[in-house]
């Protein structure tokens, strides 16, 4: 079998040690997950890559990352698998969701709710300049339209600077932490955004993000 960058690539490893001894006992792969414990997708005729992945609580598996276009832009992308690794068919279209919104996306954390909501984390390119970026889908891998701005909510402009988002989580109260990086291209600082369930600030964490 002859995989090339064009494709993702997921492991699955089949752990039959103890945790204590993870380190010290060899692991196998799962043969009933893909062929032979391996899956590779390829999405579109050119580059995928995939950043983050997580389970629904039904244990299907969703990938988030970007895929190169043939204008060489990169769109955000999700893909959802089922528990044996195939393809579901049922997730957004046949199994792929690609959002075109922007030429330069960058997907890289993702978090999911516990009503199977999917939240990524990314940042996009406007002129010099990029942009954080939050989206939320639906279960079944379709922007949100009830979150920010018809699924994407944007926290922060910033002119001329740059805005590095790093990891994401999400509090029991349904409100949404990410931290990352913020400034310039030399002289950047450390920074911590909240927003509310609905994608907008939440003004009543700290007074520094603005």
């Amino acid at each position: 079998m002859k995989f090339t960058n064009f494709s993702f690539i997921i492991f699955l490893l089949l752990l039959t040690i103890k945790p204590q001894n993870l380190f010290s006992q060899a692991v196998t792969l799962d043969p009933m997950f893909g062929v032979d414990g391996l899956v590779s997708t390829e999405v579109a005729p050119y580059d995928d890559w995939g950043t983050a992945i997580a389970l629904q609580s039904d244990g299907k598996i969703i990938l988030c990352g970007f895929s190169e276009d043939k204008n060489e832009h990169n769109d955000l992308l999700l893909i959802r698998l089922n528990t044996d690794g195939s393809i579901d068919s049922t997730f957004a279209n046949n199994g792929v969701m690609i959002n075109e919104n922007h030429f330069f996306t960058y997907e890289g954390k993702m978090v999911m709710q516990p009503d199977d909501k999917i939240v990524t984390l990314g940042y996009y390119f406007e002129s010099s300049s990029a942009q954080f970026m939050v989206n939320r889908y639906t279960a079944d891998g379709f922007p949100d339209s009830t979150f920010g701005n018809a699924g994407v909510s944007y926290p922060y402009q910033s002119v001329n600077g740059v805005n590095y988002p790093h990891d994401i989580v999400m509090q029991e109260d349904g409100k949404i932490l990410f931290c990352g990086e913020h400034g310039y291209y030399i002289y950047k600082n450390a920074c911590i955004v909240r927003l509310l369930p609905d994608g907008s600030l939440d003004t009543t964490f700290s007074d520094d993000y603005n």
